[in-house]
């Protein structure tokens, strides 16, 4: 059985992730330039982390452009208030 919140980070990923290969990109929730430090001591590392919680296509993506020790650009998008109920 998986964790709760191995699910959780799965389904968050799911929906706050870009990865765009031909681009050599990847676009974040806000969330991940907030709490930036909780996830990785640079990009790399940030995107390492990120990786475990992605699924087909996008982790097969991401893991290669890891692997290809190419600068990956990173940007973020807008953040949603309105998922606060505001």
């Amino acid at each position: 059985m998986l964790c709760l919140c191995i699910l959780a980070g799965e389904a968050f990923c799911a929906g706050e992730v870009e990865v765009n290969r031909q681009n050599h990109a990847v676009k974040l929730s806000k969330i991940f330039q907030w709490y930036s430090v909780d996830f990785g001591k640079n990009d790399t590392e940030k995107l390492q982390f990120i990786s475990k919680f992605l699924q087909g296509s996008a982790k097969q993506d991401l893991d290669a452009m890891l692997a290809s020790c190419k600068e990956i650009k990173v940007s973020y998008k807008p953040y949603d208030w309105s998922l606060n109920g505001e």
